[in-house]
Formats: C-alpha cells, structure tokens, sequence
C-alpha cells in the first residue's frame, strides 16, 4: 500500500480474474461503455457502481409510494405525434393485391382530455399532407416497385368543445298505437265516403265520390 492506495498489479489481477467467476454481463456493458483509461478509472467505475446499487436499494426500501410519487399532470387537449397504417385503401381501394411501403407513418393528432365529460377534444383546423410511398406489386411471380402518393390528414389546432348530444331513442310502441288508430280512423271515413257516394249514384251518371270519377 501506497500513500493509504492499494497498489495495483495488473498481470495479477489479469490472473485472479481468469481463475474466478464468469464476468457478469451487466458488468461487461458498463465497463465497454465508459471512457476508461487506466486501472484507476475501472476501480473508480466499479466502486461508483456498487455504491450506487446499494444506495437505490436502501432508498427502495425506506421510501413508501406516496413520498416517492410525482405530481399528476392533466394530458391537455393539444396536436400530439400518432402513428397510423398506411393502408391499400388510401391509394385504390378496388386492389388489393399489392403492399405499400412503409407500413406505418406518424400524423399529427388532436387528443387529451377537457375539464368536463360534456366537452371533448375535437380539431378546428386541418391540413392535407401528401406522402410518397413504394408500391410493390408481383408481375409473373416477380416483384415490382413503383413510387405511389398517399394523403394523410393533420390536425393543427386542437379545442374543447361541447360534443354532439345524441338523438332519442325512437319509441315504437307509440308509433304502433299511432298506427293503430290512424288505420281505425282511415276505415271509418272509407264507409263513410261510400255511403255518400251510393246516394249520389241514382242521381246522375257520372258522380265524383272524394276525387275520383266513377261511371255509373
């Protein structure tokens, strides 16, 4: 020992390593990914290491959830980045025997949440963007490529607003009272315009019983 260091052989430690234990691979990452230049430097990373993985165990330990917990942040309605798949149907939806790359592209979406249930997260503006695809179809067994354009829809501009309040439900027993009662009231008048229109049969040859001509 040197000015309270350990001293440091390296052919020895070379040695001592080889004799034990299969390094652990987590062990093998850390040390190829750190800016090492010397023995020291490795002592330092290891030791720095195994301080730090006990400390985070004791901090595990003796925290509860609610002192470790963050603040929760509302997801505000805002444009955020989506992905979408990139379908047959955006170019011809009457084929479908060829694929388009890429699979997926990622469009600007409005979403999050307003305050209250009655409001949701809609866009107000929009745009159109074109993108240029790969069309890969199989002529005779063969693939072939081709430059394809697809559109894509971007929201711009996001707002809270009231949502659309859904219709009634129809009642169908009432319509079917309503029915009812229509067909009863029609009946009644159908005998009524036939007995109006027999009395005026012996009177004249042509008569007209509620719009219609009858002969006699």
């Amino acid at each position: 020992m040197k000015n309270g260091r350990p001293s440091i052989h390296s052919e020895s430690s070379f040695v001592c390593c080889s004799q034990g234990d299969p390094l652990p691979a987590a062990l093998v990452e850390l040390v190829r990914n750190s800016p090492i230049s010397s023995i020291e430097d490795l002592q330092l990373l290891l030791l720095t290491d195994s301080v730090g993985k006990e400390l985070r165990h004791t901090q595990n330990l003796s925290l509860s959830p609610s002192s470790v917990a963050q603040p929760a942040q509302q997801a505000v309605c805002k444009v955020r980045t989506e992905v979408v798949e990139v379908t047959r149907a955006m170019l011809d939806r009457s084929n479908a025997n060829f694929l388009l790359w890429p699979p997926c592209v990622e469009v600007q979406r409005c979403s999050g949440c307003c305050n209250t249930k009655s409001l949701q997260c809609v866009p107000v503006v929009t745009h159109t963007r074109y993108l240029q695809v790969m069309k890969i179809e199989y002529v005779n067994k063969r693939p072939t490529y081709a430059k394809a354009v697809v559109s894509v829809m971007d929201h711009v501009e996001c707002r809270c607003q009231p949502a659309p309040q859904q219709p009634a439900p129809k009642r169908k027993s009432s319509r079917r009272h309503h029915g009812h009662k229509n067909q009863h009231r029609n009946q009644t008048l159908n005998q009524g315009r036939g007995q109006v229109c027999s009395k005026s049969l012996t009177q004249r040859k042509g008569y007209s019983c509620w719009g219609t001509i009858y002969d006699k």
